[in-house]
Parts: C-alpha cells; sequence; structure tokens
C-alpha cells in the first residue's frame, strides 16, 4: 500500500466489511477478530487489517508512537487500494476514533458504522463516573511494568474470555511474539503525555468528532455503538 507495506487477513467473498482492532502491545487483525474471520465468511468479504506499528505492518523507523488521528489516513488509503467504498467499517476501542474520523471525512466509503468499546469517541459522563474511568484506564494500560512474558499475556485473556478457544490462543500467541521481536513494547513504555493522561487524551475527539456529528454527511450513515 504506497511506501507502508501493510499487513492485513481476509475471508469470504460478498458485501465488504473491514475490521480495525483496539491499540495495545500484542494486538493485531487476526488475534482480535480471527473467529470474525471465519464466522462471517459465508455471508460477507471478512477483512481485518493491521494498523500502523501493529501486527506485520510497518513500524516507524523512530519506533514512536502513531497515535488515532494519524492512523486515519493510512486506513483511508488501504481502503482506496483495495478498490473498496460503502463498506461496513469496525471499530473497535482505540480504533472507535478512527473508524468514526473515516466515516466523517470520507462518508463516501462508509455506509455503515460499528463501535465497540468506544471510549475513544466517547463524551465524557461529567460526574463521578468520569474520574472511576480514568482511574480504570491508568490501571488498565499501565506501560511501567516490564513486558510480560507470553503466558502472562495470553492467561488473563483466557480466564476473562468465556469463548476463548484453541484457534483464538494460537492467534493470541502469534501476535504476542511478533510484538515482542519487533520490539512493540517499548514503544507503549514511551507514549506522550497526550496519550497517558487521561484528561488530555479526550481532547482529539473533543476536536475531530463531537462538532462533526450532526452534519449530514455523517449523519447518513448507519451506525450502532
Amino acid at each position: 500500500m504506497g511506501s507502508i507495506c501493510t499487513s492485513y487477513c481476509e475471508n469470504g467473498s460478498g458485501q465488504p466489511i473491514l475490521f480495525l482492532h483496539g491499540a495495545g502491545f500484542g494486538a493485531d487483525g487476526k488475534s482480535s477478530f480471527v473467529r470474525r474471520l471465519n464466522g462471517l465468511s459465508d455471508r460477507l468479504r471478512v477483512i481485518a487489517v493491521d494498523q500502523l506499528h501493529i501486527g506485520e505492518t510497518d513500524y516507524p523507523p523512530d519506533l514512536k508512537y502513531i497515535n488515532r488521528l494519524g492512523r486515519v489516513d493510512h486506513v483511508i488509503r488501504f481502503i482506496e487500494d483495495l478498490g473498496l467504498k460503502q463498506i461496513t467499517l469496525v471499530g473497535h476501542s482505540e480504533e472507535a476514533f478512527v473508524a468514526t474520523r473515516i466515516a466523517i471525512v470520507r462518508p463516501d466509503l462508509v455506509a455503515n458504522l460499528i463501535l465497540l468499546t468506544a471510549s475513544s469517541t466517547s463524551p465524557a459522563f461529567g460526574d463521578h463516573r468520569d474520574e472511576a474511568w480514568m482511574q480504570a484506564r491508568r490501571r488498565a494500560y499501565d506501560w511501567s511494568n516490564p513486558m510480560p512474558t507470553e503466558e502472562e499475556h495470553v492467561s488473563p485473556q483466557r480466564e476473562a474470555t468465556g469463548v476463548f478457544g484453541g484457534d483464538v490462543e494460537e492467534a493470541e500467541r502469534e501476535a504476542y511474539r511478533r510484538a515482542a521481536a519487533r520490539r512493540q513494547y517499548s514503544i507503549f513504555q514511551s507514549l506522550s503525555v497526550e496519550e497517558t493522561d487521561p484528561r488530555l487524551y479526550v481532547m482529539l475527539q473533543q476536536r475531530y468528532i463531537f462538532p462533526y456529528l450532526d452534519r449530514p454527511s455523517y449523519a447518513d450513515i448507519n451506525y450502532l455503538v
């Protein structure tokens, strides 16, 4: 894809549905959506793409984290290079922001928008729940600890997911090994304060998402949160 080597998985035929995985150590398209790649392929063309500096897609030479906004153009170029239009676009976690921003700036590419665990696009509650969310986020994304072992990475996900299964575990282990070999953990350990401070983190959605939600081009898209 242009000058960026982009990795993705694909299965099935028919109307395209593109899955964008969340950001985090060891995440990638296959490990995040292996069940969708297999389970929806009888009706749809299912695609899961690895984001920048994730999976087997290119890493920046300086190993600096590329934030949500910086990943938008990469996905747009990927969609264009595959010749896709009016797709169903699914964004998980941070990629909910990416998916929503694509729908805003390129509504010709998106017919349906599905957002999963979409705190990266959500408004604040304006009460005590905001602080609870911020504390939970700090605990969940604490990169100050040493990189987990493969078993430390996989076991919590197995225990938290009732339908984990061998296919998901194999994909998770493959993703871990790729991330470890490519020094991905060091990228998350050097995140900027805009990515680690929840009060600053929400500024991207306040600037690039909220002001556009009532515009006609976005309002015509079918979306599910």
